[in-house]
């Protein structure tokens, strides 16, 4: 006689995932419990979890749990999936019915079951997290210019003064990068640059762009 559990005896308890560029993989683990509840009363029947899904991305999973306490073959029942799920540590009879190995409590006997399922990532996945990965680090990159942590040199512009940081502008620009590289230039020996000829608002989107990357407002400027 083949029994099918309700609904409401199995949970979801953990769910983790992670996406792997390197490899490309995505990798998703998950743990539910199922309880079977009056396991007396129930026992020497199959009984049938509720199917269960990870629920998560596009694995598009679908799982079921059997339970065959008299059964020799409980090993063949999880290698039936197309996953080919092999299952080597199955619980004798005599193991499971003794009390003081304690599997059954208060009459309930809760299985917990973990899959960790992996999949490679499509194009779309990589391109979008890509996308993700540069806005978030334009944005990173703009906090530091807008909070002048670790500015080290200090630029004059007009009557305003602009607090940089010397590796950041000597990795963008090459007339920084040739700047602070001679110990001699008064510019390196006193931390402090002077610009002329050029207006406090167009420096000042200038630095963002060495920063960020991003000029929403600069329509043309370029310094050799």
């Amino acid at each position: 006689m083949s029994i099918v559990a309700d609904s409401d005896s199995i949970k979801l308890t953990t769910i983790k995932s992670n996406q792997d560029t390197v490899t490309g993989m995505e990798n998703c683990e998950f743990t539910y419990e199922w309880t079977i509840k009056n396991c007396n009363e129930v026992y020497g029947d199959k009984i049938k979890s509720p199917s269960f899904s990870s629920h998560y991305s596009g694995f598009d999973d679908e799982w079921i749990l059997t339970f065959c306490p008299t059964d020799d073959q409980s090993e063949y029942i999880f290698r039936e999936r197309l996953e080919k799920i092999k299952w080597d540590g199955y619980i004798s009879t005599s193991d499971f019915v003794e009390p003081e190995n304690g599997y059954v409590q208060n009459n309930e006997l809760k299985i917990c079951c973990t899959i960790t399922m992996s999949k490679k990532l499509t194009n779309k996945s990589n391109v979008i997290s890509s996308i993700d990965a540069r806005k978030q680090l334009s944005v990173d990159w703009k906090k530091l210019f807008l909070s002048e942590k670790s500015a080290d040199v200090t630029i004059k512009v007009g009557q305003k003064s602009f607090r940089a940081i010397k590796g950041i502008l000597a990795v963008r620009s090459p007339v920084f990068a040739a700047m602070f590289s001679h110990e001699k230039f008064k510019e390196n020996e006193k931390n402090e640059v002077v610009i002329e000829d050029v207006e406090e608002d167009v420096f000042e989107e200038f630095l963002h762009f060495i920063y960020t990357g991003e000029s929403p407002k600069l329509t043309y400027y370029c310094v050799t």
